[in-house]
């Protein structure tokens, strides 16, 4: 005897795209957990434009759930945020052809990386809510000035890690090229 499904196949509202998914706290992206194709996020789903389920890329299957619609025909869906694997249903644009998601794009500032800014701004509130608190740039120039001597002393002297120290020296952490801490 058979027992009947108490669950759906695949993805069906809103709250299964929140449960399959992880939040990022700086960017408040749905990252997608599930399966991937090129990278970008894929679910099975329910295809307005065709009445059927079937696998779709993340931002059509989300635009489809969240509006119980399909996108105008022609019409593109992306992710706004620009991660390729963000299943918010907040986050998803459409555009009307591909020049259309092209000026998306560069008034975003994607291209020219404008985002990038606004990016390592808000991964540094997202660590100021952990409590994870930057080295001082003053403690980074004694690292690099103090380079003959082992990490262990180092470390030791300055009261900090030994793999703050590694990470310092060999650029993983605090690039010489930004000339501060992140």
């Amino acid at each position: 005897m058979r027992l009947p499904k108490t669950t759906a196949r695949g993805v069906c509202a809103v709250a299964d795209l929140r449960e399959r998914s992880v939040i990022d706290p700086s960017s408040r992206c749905w990252v997608w957990q599930g399966g991937r194709t090129n990278g970008k996020a894929a679910m099975w789903a329910f295809d307005h434009a065709r009445g059927e389920k079937r696998v779709m890329p993340g931002p059509l299957a989300v635009w489809n759930i969240a509006h119980g619609a399909a996108p105008l025909p022609g019409w593109l869906v992306f992710a706004g945020c620009g991660n390729l694997c963000c299943v918010n249903p907040a986050h998803m644009r459409d555009a009307r052809d591909r020049a259309a998601y092209g000026a998306f794009v560069r008034r975003a500032g994607w291209l020219c990386g404008k985002h990038l800014e606004q990016k390592a701004a808000s991964l540094a509130k997202a660590r100021a809510a952990k409590g994870i608190r930057d080295t001082p740039p003053d403690v980074v120039e004694k690292v690099r000035q103090l380079e003959g001597i082992s990490a262990y002393k180092v470390a030791q002297h300055l009261g900090i890690r030994r793999n703050v120290v590694y990470d310092i020296r060999h650029g993983r952490t605090f690039r010489i090229s930004d000339g501060g801490a992140r």
